[in-house]
């Protein structure tokens, strides 16, 4: 099954661009955010409770350098549909599959600490919970989309096959 429209009314490119550009602004937004935090040295307080045992600023860091990295990725996805190039939309689909299974991981490790948290962690580990579970299934969607627009991009080994055949006879 494919799609044929991005939310039932754009065009599929038109989407994917769409969609490459206001992620690529997120993953700006919150590796910035990340960076502001390293520098002024200011860490929201679950942070600092969720990097207790290593060091605050290296993670933050690299967790904004691999924000910019997506932010750069999805650019390449949005260019990639203007220009119908095959190959960038496919490295968004390799790089945003593992980022989906990352994040389905994630969901179901923090279900199951969820059922085995103390009190106090419980308000915490159920809004974490429902964020990665929104945001895994806005990924889905997103790679079902991309994925739809790649399979018009490709073309069909079957009609190549069969073009071959009929040149050999």
């Amino acid at each position: 099954m494919e799609l044929k429209y991005f939310l039932c009314c754009l065009p599929l490119r038109w989407g994917v661009m769409l969609m490459g550009a206001i992620f690529a602004i997120v993953y700006f937004i919150l590796g910035s955010s990340g960076l502001q935090m390293v520098l002024e040295g200011n860490y929201d307080e679950d942070l600092v409770w969720f990097f207790r045992k290593m060091s605050i600023k290296t993670c933050v860091s690299i967790s904004a350098v691999i924000f910019y990295l997506l932010a750069i990725i999805n650019i390449l996805l949005a260019y990639g549909a203007f220009t119908d190039n095959h190959q960038m939309v496919g490295t968004w689909m390799l790089v945003h599959f593992t980022v989906f299974m990352l994040t389905l991981y994630s969901a179901l490790v923090n279900t199951y600490l969820l059922f085995h948290a103390g009190e106090l962690m419980l308000q915490l580990m159920l809004q974490l919970s429902i964020q990665l579970s929104n945001f895994a299934a806005l990924t889905g969607y997103a790679m079902f989309v991309v994925k739809s627009f790649y399979s018009t991009l490709t073309p069909s080994f079957e009609s190549d096959d069969e073009e071959s055949s009929e040149e050999e006879v």
